[in-house]
């Protein structure tokens, strides 16, 4: 499937050892694009593997010798939901990271309840405050700008409130909860997760520097564990000594772009709110019928491997792109690691948010082709390898490998 990035250009232009020649990408708006010549790409596999894809009229046949799934905790079944009851006497602690875009905590409310959302007051220390020289329980968003609480900033704001405000808001509801006092009571609007954000204007998202994060418990609501955290792993997919990190990002990106692949209308219902900048393109494809269930990603350890050794090797050596710092694109390295028919490759850089990275991925804004949001939605793809690292100039880069 074909290549594509995001690369901001609001800082310096790229060292020398940069790997990316000038026929090799174009600049559109204010983005780096890479534009590659072919949507899709086949690897030197043998020529009878070869003619027997063109013949048949099924593309994809599965390499796993059983379907079975792994489970978190093993007594769930992969087709329940088991949800425990969070007393409003039993509060529940969440930290709130400084990023960009909403984060979705574990917990759901129904319609017409009364939940309590309350700042944590005293905060130890941790390594992120003493790594970032942040205060206790702070957070800050510009690079010359002091840390602030979760009233943000007075002399910055973005619809009237203040930029790094605390916001929350539920799945599938545009209203914008404020958190302005110590202590919050609201009487929910409708069912859904939540989901906390800190007041940003998203246009102008590759100016902030996010850092920090606000301590916050909820009383109220249910806390849930779903079992769609985990049905979308084949054991299969894993050596035995890989241990999966279910609260990692790279798991969380997965998630999203799952349930995006299923149900593109419904992720746009619950995820999309007000706040985000939508150009009519991105709409039209939304009403165009795009609801053709896909089937879902499963993570896959040697795919993962390929995608943290490109992470890495971009991140290490200062430079953005597909190609490798020794020079190989993106098809040798699949050759060299990873034998299959299709593949496909995203790179988004300068956020670490999941939920924002599939947004990124989705909306496509900066490609005329939409090489990401295809890449995404290609049904041919089955397994997939991701990697987030920060990057010394684009501040973050996630790398997402794609193949049968």
């Amino acid at each position: 499937m074909g290549v594509c990035q995001n690369i901001p250009n609001y800082k310096s232009q790229m060292r020398e050892n940069a790997k990316i020649s000038k026929n090799q990408h174009t600049r559109i708006s204010d983005q780096f694009i890479i534009i590659p010549g072919d949507n899709l790409q086949m690897t030197n596999i043998s020529k009878n593997y070869q003619e027997s894809v063109k013949t048949s009229k099924i593309y994809y046949t599965s390499l796993d010798t059983n379907n079975k799934l792994e489970t978190n905790p093993s007594n769930i079944s992969i087709n329940s939901t088991c949800v425990q009851t969070n007393p409003l006497n039993k509060p529940q602690n969440f930290k709130i990271e400084a990023t960009i875009g909403e984060i979705e905590i574990p917990i759901i409310v129904e319609k017409k309840e009364k939940i309590i959302i309350q700042i944590n007051q005293n905060v130890d220390n941790n390594e992120n405050f003493q790594n970032n020289d942040i205060s206790q329980n702070q957070w800050s968003f510009f690079e010359k700008e002091k840390s602030v609480n979760y009233l943000g900033y007075n002399n910055h704001k973005y619809k009237n409130i203040n930029i790094g405000a605390l916001l929350m808001r539920i799945t599938g509801d545009k209203r914008v909860y404020h958190i302005n006092k110590t202590v919050n009571q609201f009487i929910t609007n409708n069912k859904g997760n939540l989901l906390f954000y800190a007041n940003l204007d998203p246009s102008y998202y590759m100016i902030y520097e996010p850092k920090g994060s606000i301590s916050i418990s909820v009383l109220g609501g249910n806390y849930i564990f779903e079992n769609d955290l985990y049905y979308s792993y084949n054991i299969n997919s894993f050596s035995n000594n890989y241990k999966i990190n279910y609260d990692s990002k790279e798991y969380k990106i997965l998630d999203y772009m799952n349930k995006a692949r299923k149900n593109i209308q419904k992720f746009y219902r619950e995820y999309y709110s007000l706040n985000d900048v939508i150009n009519q393109e991105f709409k039209d494809f939304i009403n165009n019928g795009n609801i053709y269930k896909r089937n879902d990603l499963k993570m896959n350890k040697e795919l993962n491997d390929l995608a943290k050794k490109h992470c890495e090797d971009l991140c290490e050596n200062e430079t953005a792109g597909h190609f490798s710092s020794d020079g190989l694109d993106l098809k040798s390295r699949f050759d060299n690691n990873y034998k299959c028919y299709y593949f496909g490759e995203s790179i988004i850089y300068n956020v670490n948010n999941p939920l924002f990275i599939v947004k990124n991925m989705l909306q496509d804004k900066y490609s005329k082709k939409k090489k990401n949001r295809n890449n995404l939605f290609f049904n041919q793809f089955h397994r997939v390898g991701i990697c987030l690292k920060e990057h010394p100039i684009y501040k973050f880069c996630c790398v997402i490998v794609f193949s049968e």
